[in-house]
């Protein structure tokens, strides 16, 4: 099976694994209808978590509770206009650690799936898209800056 979202979805499961800091790449597919890490069944078991909504000095006890819950894993967005507040000006301090998040997250034994954006769907501001619209004469919509989910028609994002 070779499927473009499954071999991001290795990378990212594999990069931010808890085991990754310490040890060797694992493998991962899908196979036999279930995902395998190291030919090992896998089951995720995940929560949504959005680090830009939760003080960072909270971080960790959110993880811990998540763990403590059952889960073996944490989602999460990347809110671009987050990261991107004015355009070529980028904050990945304070809240916006996303990498710190991430090394929390496998210090307390979880693996972390990434979904970075633009779009997100969260109920957040223009659904994560810069809130900048590109400079031109035309009247700007959401749809005329936010560039389109991979496998998205046009007509879905209008």
């Amino acid at each position: 099976m070779n499927l473009p979202w499954l071999h991001a979805f290795a990378v990212a499961l594999t990069l931010l694994s808890p085991a990754a800091a310490q040890t060797a790449p694992h493998t991962f597919q899908a196979a036999n209808g279930q995902f395998e890490i190291d030919g090992k069944p896998f089951r995720i078991i995940s929560g949504e978590m959005h680090y830009p909504r939760i003080p960072r000095e909270y971080w960790r006890a959110r993880l811990k509770m998540a763990r403590a819950m059952g889960l073996n894993t944490i989602t999460t967005y990347v809110f671009w206009n987050e990261h991107e507040p004015t355009p070529g000006v980028y904050d990945f301090s304070g809240n916006n650690d996303v990498a710190e998040f991430i090394r929390e997250a496998q210090q307390e034994g979880l693996y972390v799936i990434l979904r970075p954006g633009p779009y997100v769907c969260a109920e957040w501001e223009f659904g994560g898209c810069s809130r900048t619209p590109p400079r031109s004469s035309a009247p700007a919509t959401r749809s005329s800056w936010c560039p389109p989910r991979a496998g998205s028609s046009a007509s879905a994002r209008n």
